[in-house]
């Protein structure tokens, strides 16, 4: 719960593992009402969080564990050094997860690696990134969603 109960809270999601200049790492932060999850909506609420979490199997049936949902009213989204701005709550609602977003780590690893130089960057069919550091990949793989053309 919030602050004196009221069940307002704050959410911060950062990426994971982010080396380097934590204010350049992307992040979200949702802000909501955070309430109970309904009787009814407890076992679908278990087994996904066993899904995601499958060693909690351990303490997940005590009796001061339990299941909340943040019902987001706005969302501020952070990419990175001067890409920010909030996104409405329907947009959020609307979102789907990323269907990468567990194979990123190996994404970025490929694309240091194999990809690197910013001649093979800007070469790309898919996205162009103007940095010769190859670690500001993941930078320019961060941004491709928001990024319909070729620049150069």
């Amino acid at each position: 719960m919030g602050e004196n109960g009221s069940g307002k809270s704050t959410l911060l999601v950062t990426q994971e593992d982010m080396e380097g200049e934590p204010l350049g790492a992307s992040r979200v932060t949702l802000v909501g009402n955070v309430l109970p999850v309904p009787k009814t909506e407890l076992a679908e609420a278990r087994k996904l969080y066993l899904e995601r979490h499958a060693n909690s199997k351990y303490w997940v049936d005590f009796e001061d564990f339990s299941f909340y949902r943040m019902d987001v009213i706005d969302v501020y989204y952070v990419g990175g050094f001067g890409v920010m701005g909030w996104v409405s709550a329907s947009d959020y609602d609307r979102s789907q997860p990323d269907p990468l977003a567990d194979s990123t780590a190996d994404i970025i690893q490929h694309m240091n690696a194999d990809h690197g130089s910013n001649d093979d960057c800007s070469r790309s069919p898919r996205f162009s990134c103007p940095h010769e550091d190859p670690a500001w990949l993941a930078w320019c793989l961060n941004r491709i969603p928001e990024r319909g053309k070729q620049s150069g």
